[in-house]
């Protein structure tokens, strides 16, 4: 009460089985979580927790210990009113879901808060590349904490014993035949619009889990195969990036169009954390050794880059003492990548895919200690062509 409070007005409150009696008894038993803690040490978990939260993106969205063996999260507006549809959805004995939801507004956070009210006992977190299945693999840990065992399946490794394995489709594909079709009660495909893939559709049909999650933030492909079909059409949300920004989930942009040179040495861009999306290899050199030139401290990356080289760029870019300004990129970093402080885009790289072109615009609209908002340089006129606000 001393440092936020919820207010709620209900009339006629008699259903307890309605979804507004579910939301309600929902917040209401997390206020009660929290009320158990005395306030001295409530103060001081605030403040060791506010420092590492404003790290990962979230403000007043803080980890609050209810006792030494479990952690309550407030969870943000998206991710409530998605678990109650998805509640719901079990409830009506549907065992399949899609959540569409803008980069940057928790959709892996909200996965593990639904396999806990699943109380999933053996799950399987599909995703494309290793450094995403690490970090997923973080966020369950901080959720289910030891209650569980984690594994990879991820190229050299195949932990296919653990209650919750995080794999790439090539591993999984190369091993489908060893694996009981009933092994996992609950699948998690990342970046759902991949799931139409020849090696999603392998494992896709190969096991049969009592609930399958899709996620997404961009549905369409290209190629216009419908992914809405392999959720049964249940499209628990779709919250798009017009939404994401109303209900401040996200930082808000300012976005160029420029056809001029432009004279970086005269701009004002302080504590520059950078990503420029190229169209080839040869390309990103050129603009890496040009900005070096400037006296900016910059890399590349390229699918050839190993994943030692890809978290060290990560995390020199997030130094607060500026190790790293700029990463130029091919091919790589277009979804899944968590970078929250990101506030500089340069868009180099043409496409007429408006998927692509909403996955690199949202690689820096994650929230970030002191960042107001992401500036958005686009020197090819991608806007024209593929930014859609809905």
């Amino acid at each position: 009460g001393l440092k936020e409070n919820t207010e709620w007005i209900l009339h006629n409150f008699v259903d307890m089985n309605s979804e507004i009696s579910k939301r309600f008894i929902y917040e209401f038993e997390q206020l009660r979580d929290l009320s158990q803690i005395p306030l001295d040490r409530y103060r001081e978990m605030y403040n060791e927790n506010l420092k590492r939260n404003k790290e990962i993106g979230y403000v007043i969205d803080k980890y609050i210990k209810v006792d030494e063996l479990s952690k309550v999260i407030v969870k943000n507006s998206m991710q409530l009113e998605v678990l109650l549809k998805l509640e719901k959805l079990r409830r009506d004995s549907e065992n399949k879901g899609l959540v569409i939801a803008a980069t940057g507004t928790g959709k892996t956070y909200l996965s593990a808060f639904d396999a806990k009210a699943f109380n999933a006992k053996r799950l399987l977190f599909v995703v494309h590349n290793k450094e995403i299945a690490a970090n997923a693999r973080k966020t369950f840990e901080e959720i289910f904490l030891e209650t569980r065992t984690y594994g990879f399946a991820c190229d050299g490794e195949f932990e296919i014993d653990k209650d919750f394995v995080f794999a790439l489709p090539r591993t999984i594909n190369n091993n489908i035949d060893k694996i009981d079709e009933n092994l996992f009660d609950y699948i998690i495909f990342d970046e759902a619009h991949r799931v139409a893939s020849d090696g999603h559709q392998r494992i896709y049909n190969h096991f049969k889990p009592k609930f399958i999650l899709g996620m997404t933030a961009t549905p369409e492909r290209m190629d216009g195969k419908d992914i809405y079909n392999y959720f049964d059409d249940n499209i628990v949300s779709n919250i798009r990036l017009k939404n994401a920004l109303n209900n401040n989930l996200l930082v808000p942009f300012h976005y160029f169009g420029i056809s001029d040179d432009v004279e970086y040495e005269a701009s004002d861009f302080n504590n520059l954390r950078e990503m420029t999306f190229c169209a080839t290899k040869e390309h990103a050199v050129y603009m890496c050794d040009k900005f070096k030139e400037k006296g900016y401290k910059a890399v590349i990356l390229t699918g050839e880059s190993s994943t030692a080289d890809r978290s060290n760029a990560i995390k020199n870019l997030m130094d607060e003492n500026n190790e790293l300004e700029f990463i130029f990129t091919v091919d790589i970093f277009n979804e899944g990548v968590d970078i929250p402080g990101v506030n500089l885009i340069l868009m180099l790289r043409p496409t007429n895919s408006a998927t692509i072109f909403i996955q690199q615009l949202g690689r820096g609209l994650r929230k970030f200690k002191n960042k107001e908002f992401l500036t958005v340089l686009d020197f090819i006129g991608n806007h024209s062509n593929n930014y859609v606000m809905t």
